[in-house]
């Protein structure tokens, strides 16, 4: 007991002083980095390691291309990282090797003891309500079947590790057995999506909110096509509810609900072949929306948003390639319905402007405390980037078309796009009062292949890593972009945003291996942490550049050198402090600052993957300040409504301002029930 004891006290002295650090004040107003930061010798603790490119004949792992943030437990606000790798015999198998980056020590990684028994390389996850991370499906490496399965990871169950110096390496194993295996999906998925639903019964179901809803993914492994069926995952639950299907043919009739402006699918590619039922190809974007504004439906609500998938290269017939770039709704059928017919609907277009294809683009959602003159500002889905395919009729110039072959004209997308859910005025775009439709943002970031797209405390978007030139024979990146942007979205629904804001990337510190930057290109990974920086990991060696597979850099944003910064330096109730709030409730927090408090705001921790981040959602409080001396106040603050996003941890910050610059607290971890 004495042991546990000094363990959990261990743990909050470190999680002090992680959630405690002074502001910066190194000039940065282009952003700054730290790094880098090389994890070789952890993950090759024998000394076998890859070229650049990889060698085939050498025992091997592949690059970290994915992470997630831990919001509870003995390392929270710690990353976990994971990557695929053969055993040590280098005989191909199902296991996976996972790792935890702490970001107080950012030159050490520790590996997390045992391997997972499973490939989860290319697999979708989520954190569920309880701070669990849900992981489903995976990769068919080696002709071993696997991604029908699910796991779950719980980080109050991971031990402690030896005492591990800095530059000691390999670290010691952490101790524990945070994996379990949980019951199989009904079908395989490779690159599957998974979120976490809002709190609604479903009938029929045992659903009561909150529960893990997967769809997507590939059943047959790389280049068949998507998947048209979802499960949902009960939170606590080891299996599966039952498989979830669209409506079949001619089951359903256009929605009177004027905000909806969706029309009836013109294509059908059908299994079986009678009905025609929706593809959702690999790691579709999606988001669930609040009805907030909107008027929902009684019986459909909260429904979810399909921003684009990226599987639009391999075996794409005409009927699916004829709707590259379309967004869908997928209609959840709570209670109050007579049936268990879930819906699927294309979402319009912009008047006479078709979405763009966004080929290993990204997305993000965010919602806003105040209106603007165009939305409510709730169900803020931005896409950013990627690339689509001209499908010339004739072989492109400078490219070679092999017979029979289909032509290609690679481009990059060059837009940003936003979708506007719900309007309160009649000053939508084209006078609507109630609409669902997408609009075009004029000032976009660099378009890129690749980009990773993290939404910041002060809810601006950084856009980091990527290529900003392709080959337009075969769409593979040609030139990566170095630089990040930080892009302001500007008004909910407004076309006009200010221009995007470049920051650096010089070299590293002189005497640094290497010393010239990374290329985070294919796998890269981006990850908030809870001091406002931001982890960037991982990618795919181009054999150009130095080799980013095992290595890390640090970035501050600039709102961290402008010489201030507030401190939550307590979150509470009438009970005393609170780690756990309900919905709509109300809380306090106390505030030190020097500067103008200028809003509290909410973000998921990040679960990242294939730059996409399934758990991103920013979220604006309101709050009234009830008691304030110099450089200290108290503000009462209302917890969203459960419209607005799932339950479970979320990152709390407070900002404050002067002359329209706004600095981040480090965040305090609450879990919204």
């Amino acid at each position: 007991m004495l042991a546990f004891v000094l363990r959990r006290v261990s743990a909050v002295v470190a999680l002090v002083l992680l959630l405690s650090a002074p502001g910066r004040t190194q000039s940065c107003p282009t952003g700054c980095w730290a790094g880098p930061y090389q994890y070789a010798c952890q993950v090759f603790p024998n000394g076998t390691t890859q070229g650049n490119p990889p060698d085939p004949t050498t025992c091997f792992s592949v690059e970290f291309s994915s992470a997630a943030l831990i919001p509870y437990g003995p390392y929270r606000g710690w990353v976990l990282l994971w990557l695929k790798e053969t055993d040590s015999a280098c005989a191909l198998t199902n296991t996976t090797v996972t790792y935890l980056f702490d970001p107080a020590r950012p030159e050490t990684l520790a590996k997390i003891q045992g391997r997972l028994q499973g490939n989860i390389f290319c697999a979708g996850h989520s954190w569920d309500p309880t701070g669990d991370l849900i992981v489903v499906g995976g990769d068919f490496y080696g002709g071993m079947l696997g991604p029908v399965f699910t796991y779950r990871f719980e980080p109050g169950l991971l031990g402690f590790p030896a005492v591990y110096p800095p530059g000691v390496c390999p670290v010691g194993d952490i101790s524990g057995q945070p994996w379990t295996n949980l019951g199989d999906m009904s079908i395989a998925r490779y690159y599957a999506t998974l979120i976490t639903l809002a709190r609604e019964a479903i009938p029929g179901t045992a659903l009561a909110g909150g529960s893990s809803f997967v769809l997507g993914g590939a059943p047959n492994g790389v280049g068949d096509d998507g998947n048209e069926y979802w499960q949902a995952l009960p939170t606590g639950a080891s299996t599966w509810s039952p498989t979830l299907y669209p409506d079949g043919g001619g089951t359903h009739v256009i929605p009177a609900v004027p905000n909806e402006l969706y029309v009836r699918k013109s294509f059908q590619q059908s299994v079986p072949a009678s009905l025609p039922v929706p593809v959702l190809d690999t790691y579709p974007r999606a988001f669930q929306l609040t009805d907030v504004g909107i008027s929902p439906n009684p019986v459909y609500r909260k429904n979810i948003l399909v921003a684009g998938d990226i599987d639009t290269r391999v075996n794409e017939g005409p009927e699916v390639a004829a709707t590259a770039g379309a967004s869908q709704v997928i209609r959840p059928r709570y209670v109050g319905g007579p049936t268990m017919n879930w819906e699927f609907w294309p979402v319009a277009d912009i008047a006479g402007v078709p979405n763009l294809d966004r080929f290993y683009g990204t997305a993000t959602i965010r919602q806003d405390r105040a209106p603007s003159l165009f939305s409510d500002g709730k169900n803020r889905v931005l896409v950013i980037g990627g690339t689509h395919d001209l499908l010339p009729a004739t072989c492109a110039p400078g490219c070679s078309c092999p017979a029979q072959a289909t032509p290609h004209d690679w481009v990059l997308t060059p837009t940003v796009q936003e979708y506007v859910a719900g309007s309160n005025t009649a000053n939508g775009p084209g006078g609507q009062t109630g609409f669902a439709k997408w609009v075009t943002k004029n000032n976009a970031p660099t378009p890129r292949l690749y980009p990773n797209s993290v939404v910041l405390p002060d809810g601006k978007i950084l856009i980091i890593g990527g290529a900003n030139a392709i080959s337009h024979c075969d769409g593979s990146p040609t030139s990566p972009k170095f630089e990040p942007e930080i892009f302001d979205p500007g008004a909910a629904g407004d076309p006009t945003c200010p221009p995007p804001v470049t920051m650096s990337r010089p070299n590293n510190v002189p005497g640094s291996n290497p010393a010239r930057p990374y290329a985070r290109l294919y796998h890269q990974v981006s990850m908030l942490l809870a001091d406002g920086r931001i982890l960037s990991i991982g990618g795919s060696a181009n054999g150009v550049d130095p080799d980013p597979r095992f290595a890390a850099d640090i970035f501050s944003p600039p709102y961290l050198s402008y010489g201030y910064r507030p401190t939550l330096s307590k979150v509470f109730d009438s009970t005393g402090p609170i780690e756990s709030v309900g919905f709509g409730t109300t809380f306090m927090a106390e505030v030190k600052h020097t500067k103008t408090i200028d809003g509290f705001v909410l973000l998921r921790p990040g679960a990242m993957t294939h730059n996409f981040d399934f758990d991103q959602r920013y979220i604006e409080l309101n709050a009234t300040a009830i008691i304030s001396t110099p450089g200290k106040s108290t503000y009462q603050i209302t917890a969203p409504s459960d419209q607005l996003g799932p339950p479970g941890y979320y990152m709390l910050y407070v900002l404050e301002v002067e002359n329209g610059k706004r600095a981040p607290s480090t965040a305090r971890f609450i879990r919204l029930y």
